[in-house]
């Protein structure tokens, strides 16, 4: 784990995005948090050397080298994290704390598009997701993420919403972008009542969103013999839901409540376990991919 503060969860697969965790996810959900943890280090280790270096010898006059400082050139190449690039111009820790999480977001939407011999096309919205971003960021290493993952169920494939596998416990996840002067009114038909400002509208049910997760892992993954509590959540971190409607083990989350919820999400002790790795390796065969060759892998040659 990183030290206290830097908090970023791992993510096994995106969409229909192929995923070096659909090779090996015990091998390379370790692997990320040696990565992590080991270039973390690194980097803070040489930004403290040379902002001590800068402050002790160097001429106010000369220009500031906006490359990669902090690289030795007796290191060996490591897995797509030798792109990072560090600011020069960075005087605080919590500069460096920023600019890393989001090199290791980039990082992350590499390794969960990508394998070593095949790619898959990120959309051009999913870098700047904020969702997404959230989620990776704002939670610890113990956290295992499939977002919007396109799953097979029996003969058909479907996109489910969010699955966040925790150490203990499963988190089926709907999230609902409102503002916070909106206030959302649930029913038991296809339509909910959303009111901001005094004007009304109407928006799609999230319910079967939650059931399609619900009816997925059911049937298609025994939690249970793992001992994994499933929990279902609606979530909206701005505007109110009032709902009485929605079945019983559907859980809301609203502004009310949510920095509670992701309090007690963030505050999981418990390191990533074995019962939470093969839970999301029995998840993650069910993932559909969609992918090309990287072109230094295709050959002109039929070596058949």
């Amino acid at each position: 784990m990183l030290k206290r503060g830097i908090n970023l969860a791992q993510l096994l697969k995106l969409e229909d995005c192929i995923s070096r965790y659909e090779a090996d996810v015990f091998r390379y959900t370790g692997q990320y948090t040696r990565l992590k943890r080991d270039r973390w280090e690194r980097v803070k280790t040489n930004w403290e050397d040379r902002i001590n270096s800068t402050v002790s010898s160097r001429d106010p006059q000369e220009p500031v080298d906006d490359k990669k400082w902090w690289r030795k050139r007796s290191e060996q190449p490591e897995i797509l994290l030798e792109n990072f690039y560090i600011k020069a111009d960075i005087s605080s820790i919590e500069e460096l704390k920023t600019q890393f999480m989001d090199e290791i977001f980039r990082f992350q939407l590499k390794w969960a598009s990508s394998t070593l011999t095949e790619k898959s096309r990120l959309s051009h919205s999913t870098p700047s997701d904020s969702c997404l971003k959230f989620l990776l960021t704002e939670l610890p290493d113990n956290y295992l993420l499939l977002y919007k993952p396109i799953l097979q169920m029996k003969n058909a494939a479907t996109q489910l919403d969010v699955i966040l596998i925790g150490p203990d416990s499963v988190h089926c996840l709907v999230f609902i972008d409102i503002s916070t002067d909106t206030i959302v009114t649930g029913t038991k038909g296809r339509f909910w009542s959303s009111v901001e400002a005094k004007q009304s509208q109407q928006m799609i049910s999230p319910v079967p969103a939650i059931q399609r997760m619900n009816y997925f892992l059911d049937r298609c993954v025994n939690l249970t013999l793992l001992d994994l509590k499933v929990h279902y959540t609606l979530v909206a971190k701005e505007g109110i839901i009032n709902n009485d409607t929605t079945p019983s083990y559907i859980k809301i989350i609203d502004q009310r409540t949510f920095k509670d919820w992701h309090l007690r999400l963030k505050r999981q002790p418990s390191p990533i376990k074995f019962k939470q790795l093969k839970a999301a390796k029995a998840i993650i065969e069910h993932g559909v991919s969609s992918s090309y060759k990287r072109p230094e892998w295709d050959s002109k040659n039929n070596w058949d």
